[in-house]
């Protein structure tokens, strides 16, 4: 009877730590969701502040996407290099053509969109 104990206090553990760790997924989909949310709005309140102006390198936004891409590599490696192009692009925005940037597919509306992917789990 005992074995029987054994077995199952064995699989009730690894039980728990499973969970444990899908719970951490999932805490880090949504810190990585909310990174790229925060980056898309500090983007779009500078696209309207700057619209009748030529787009000159910024340097913060450009950090901010690195954060956002810090929070989603461990989840998805895509994402992450697209939001890796998104920082360089604000780096120096003059050296991207229209054709570069739909080709890194880095476009705010895209990054959102997959974005939620994230957070639902299905990268």
């Amino acid at each position: 009877m005992s074995v029987w104990f054994t077995a199952f206090d064995r699989v009730l553990k690894e039980i728990k730590e499973f969970a444990g760790k899908s719970k951490e997924k999932e805490q880090k989909a949504f810190a990585a969701c909310e990174a790229i949310e925060a980056a898309a709005n500090k983007t779009t309140g500078f696209l309207e502040e700057n619209t009748r102006k030529k787009l000159s390198s910024n340097l913060e936004l450009s950090e901010i996407w690195m954060d956002a891409a810090t929070a989603v590599r461990e989840l998805d490696s895509d994402m992450y290099d697209r939001l890796l192009s998104k920082a360089e692009y604000w780096s120096n925005p003059k050296d991207w053509t229209d054709e570069k940037v739909d080709n890194a597919n880095i476009r705010l509306d895209a990054l959102r969109k997959d974005s939620k992917k994230i957070r639902k789990g299905k990268n």
